[in-house]
C-alpha cells in the first residue's frame, strides 16, 4: 500500500536582543484528515481503501505544534 502523508504547514519567527539574548518561536498547522492509503502499483487488485480513508476524515483532525527556545549570551 501507499500512504500519503498529511498537509502540513510550519512558520517560524527569530529576534535578537541586544548582543545578549535570541528568541525563537517555531508553529506547525497538520491537518491529519488529508491522509490517504492507497494501493501501490496495483499490488492490491482492485481494492481501493474507501472505508480506511473515510474513517481517516472522520476520527482524526487539525495538530498545532509551537516550539519555542531561547539563548542568553552571559559573558562578552
Amino acid at each position: 500500500y501507499r500512504l500519503t502523508s498529511p498537509y502540513r504547514v510550519t512558520a517560524g519567527l527569530m529576534g535578537i536582543i541586544g548582543k545578549k539574548a535570541i528568541l525563537s518561536v517555531d508553529a506547525d498547522l497538520i491537518d491529519y484528515r488529508t491522509a490517504r492509503l492507497s494501493a501501490a502499483n496495483n499490488a492490491l487488485g482492485s481494492y481501493n481503501f474507501r472505508q480506511e480513508n473515510d474513517n481517516i476524515q472522520k476520527l482524526f483532525g487539525m495538530g498545532y505544534n509551537v516550539r519555542a527556545g531561547g539563548e542568553i549570551r552571559f559573558n562578552e
